[in-house]
């Protein structure tokens, strides 16, 4: 999961809770930090080590990851 964002307080932790609040593991973060953008990407797997491939939990992830980014 790629994130691209204006950099904010909080905003990497924001982004790992709501990974963790879908049931996802981190097992690989790059963050990246440029000025005022951050290009950050997440390695995950769901708990039980397998990956996401149903569409409909991939957008409900991607409307949670926006929020997280827009929340300020």
């Amino acid at each position: 999961i790629e994130v691209t964002a204006g950099d904010r307080p909080g905003l990497l932790f924001d982004l790992a809770h709501c990974l963790q609040e879908f049931g996802l593991r981190i097992s690989l973060a790059k963050i990246n930090t440029e000025g005022t953008l951050v290009a950050d990407v997440f390695y995950v797997s769901d708990m039980a080590g397998g990956k996401l491939i149903d569409s409909q939990p991939i957008e409900d992830l991607r409307g949670r990851l926006l929020g997280a980014v827009a929340s300020w």
